[in-house]
């Protein structure tokens, strides 16, 4: 009994100057692992354990070959499968034409019965906490961000008909069920990932490929969640009071700037042209409207410039409507771990700033080749980030970030072919057809929108599933969490203060009572000894037996 508890006490000396070292690099976590809390399952019938602890994507592929009728009664019967994921698993537990409930971490892998099969008319859904792809994390606001890309450059709808390019959002509003990553609980009430997908133009809801990373704020990241603009003098608010990075201020105010058509994004100590890359994403749900916004951003002096588009504005100095302007963000610091990525000059392909050592070339307007692991890179190995970073040419009377879209190819060669266009005006014109009388004469012909390609300057990021970027101790945390009123002594300084005492006066009683005993006692070198049994303390539980690995 004496000697557990001799080793207890050490144990809790080792957790102390952990935590004050954590405190005095600024890195302290507020976020804990979280457990699956229902009564009555298995631990098979659950999720891997939520830990935080790393990035991790996934590529999707969908088919719509079986629908007849875009808009008909099967229009949702669309095959879903997961081309590539990691280092953590992902599931699919709700989908239709154009709405997909990304989850994290399924216990079972290789079993997602409902992947790679037709769903049926309705698509597929289940509430079930016994179905696999429901036995999962739902991406919360408050614990991470999500960035998307469209993985395909075009596709024509059910194999015929014109050629749609695809557009992609991460909604905060999902109907799919999973488990809390704030609680613990199954459901579908609180914040969660919806990718939603459409095409360019007044299509509207489609079925393209994309891919999908998370990045958790417990590793370090910067980012955070916008709520609409209620107003045209209202300031800006985070989604929720959490919904955002522990080392940004409470008050979005400090970091989010509106003006009359956009946002100015302003981190501390960042320089938006040399320090790092901005990715962003629009999270409004489309339900207002058929449109999915875009939103666009360009690296000033001193901050970002962000605009909020819909797919199908043709006009590049129009934005949409303020209760629209919701977004997320995430800062890669080029000095990232494991960063392959850059921003890249729309005009000659070359790399303004980079890391990680890809290759990129421009093929022609608006196409280039980026080749991120000099040909050891496949569709099945990762995943890009796509971000246009550039301003608007064509609006003079006001500095706005450029109206285009982007997408990638794998190419079949370990590379990545990406194309960045833009929306044109109707295009009337005329075609011949022959009367029935037998004559040909034009026809006039409304066209639909044209989406030309177009040189922009962009971001990208590579998300390998194996071994994804990390930040770099230092460079994705700007201060230690904040106090509530902005004053006084943060957390770092008083976790700091409580390590210190603790670890003083545990050391104190293990260097008297344990280091000073009676021959035959346990020494400090004698508890290295100890088998496994006597190791009973929670804090040797390694997050590693939960976590999946390839």
């Amino acid at each position: 009994m004496a000697r557990k508890g001799i080793l207890a006490a050490w144990q809790f000396a080792v957790l102390s100057m952990s935590l004050l070292g954590s405190a005095l690099s600024g890195k302290i976590s507020t976020i804990s692992p979280v457990r699956p809390l229902v009564s009555g399952l298995k631990d098979s019938d659950l999720p891997l354990p939520y830990e935080g602890d790393t990035v991790t994507a996934v590529k999707v592929s969908l088919d719509d070959s079986r629908v007849t009728q875009p808009e008909g009664p099967d229009k949702d019967n669309i095959i879903a499968d997961i081309q590539g994921a990691g280092p953590t698993s992902w599931s699919i537990s709700r989908w239709n034409k154009g709405d997909l409930a990304m989850r994290i971490a399924p216990r079972h892998r290789y079993a997602q019965s409902n992947l790679g099969i037709p769903p049926g008319d309705q698509g597929f859904t289940t509430s079930d906490p016994k179905d696999f792809s429901a036995q999962a994390w739902r991406p919360h606001p408050e614990r991470g961000v999500t960035l998307a890309s469209v993985a395909r450059n075009g596709v024509r709808r059910n194999r015929e008909g014109p050629v749609m390019y695809g557009v992609v959002s991460a909604s905060t509003d999902s109907s799919g069920y999973g488990y809390s990553m704030t609680d613990g609980t199954f459901g579908h009430e609180d914040p969660s990932l919806d990718i939603n997908v459409g095409a360019a133009g007044s299509v509207g809801e489609s079925s393209i490929d994309f891919g999908v990373a998370w990045f958790p704020y417990a590793q370090g990241w910067i980012g955070g969640f916008l709520a609409a603009r209620s107003s045209a003098s209202a300031a800006a608010t985070w989604l929720t009071r959490e919904s955002k990075s522990p080392s940004l201020p409470n008050n979005a105010g400090e970091v989010v700037t509106w003006w009359a058509r956009g946002a100015y994004v302003r981190l501390p100590k960042v320089d938006p042209r040399n320090d790092g890359m901005l990715l962003t994403i629009a999270t409004d749900s489309g339900q207002q409207n058929s449109d999915t916004n875009i939103v666009s951003v360009y690296p000033d002096k001193k901050h970002w410039v962000l605009n909020v588009r819909e797919d199908s504005q043709v006009n590049p100095g129009v934005v949409t409507v303020l209760n629209q302007w919701v977004f997320s963000f995430l800062y890669i610091p080029f000095s990232a771990d494991g960063l392959i990525g850059g921003w890249v000059s729309g005009t000659d392909g070359s790399l303004r700033r980079s890391a990680g050592g890809p290759a990129v070339r421009r093929l022609g307007v608006g196409q280039y080749e980026i080749d991120p692991r000099l040909g050891r890179a496949s569709e099945r190995d990762g995943i890009l980030l796509l971000q246009v970073a550039d301003k608007e040419p064509a609006v003079l009377d006001a500095l706005m970030a450029r109206s285009a879209f982007l997408s990638y190819n794998y190419s079949g060669d370990n590379k990545m072919f990406v194309e960045a266009r833009r929306v044109m005006a109707h295009n009337p014109g005329a075609d011949l057809q022959t009367d029935a009388g037998g004559v040909r004469h034009d026809v006039p012909v409304d066209r639909g929108e044209d989406f030309p390609l177009v040189d922009t300057d962009f971001y990208f990021a590579w998300v390998d599933f194996r071994n994804p970027l990390s930040p770099t101790a230092g460079s994705a945390s700007f201060s230690g969490p904040r106090s509530n009123n902005g004053a006084g002594f943060g957390l770092g300084f008083v976790f700091g203060l409580v390590g210190t005492l603790l670890v003083g006066t545990v050391t104190w009683i293990v260097l008297k009572y344990v280091y000073h005993r009676p021959r035959g006692g346990p020494s400090l070198v004698a508890m290295s000894e100890f088998g496994r049994d006597d190791l009973d303390s929670d804090l040797l539980e390694s997050a590693e037996e939960y976590r999946f690995q390839d």
